[in-house]
């Protein structure tokens, strides 16, 4: 999901603002978590590995995601 833009159209109302600022603070921890499993696991990094509707992107990354968190409890 997307921060609400500004446009020409489009009037940022001060709610806007403050959703923009919550849904970026969330953002960036997802951000943090896919570029660890991805440095752990190199296949997962989908842009240059995965081809659409050829691989188990979903399935995979499950995975990795669990074996991270199995990687971090020992």
């Amino acid at each position: 999901m997307g921060p609400y833009r500004d446009a020409d159209v489009l009037v940022v109302t001060p709610e806007m603002r403050a959703f923009n600022t919550a849904m970026s603070e969330v953002r960036v921890s997802v951000e943090w978590l896919f570029g660890d499993i991805a440095k752990y696991f190199k296949f997962i990094d989908y842009k240059k590995n995965f081809k659409l509707g050829m691989s188990a992107v979903a399935k995979q990354y499950i995975a990795s995601a669990l074996f991270r968190n199995i990687l971090t409890c020992l």
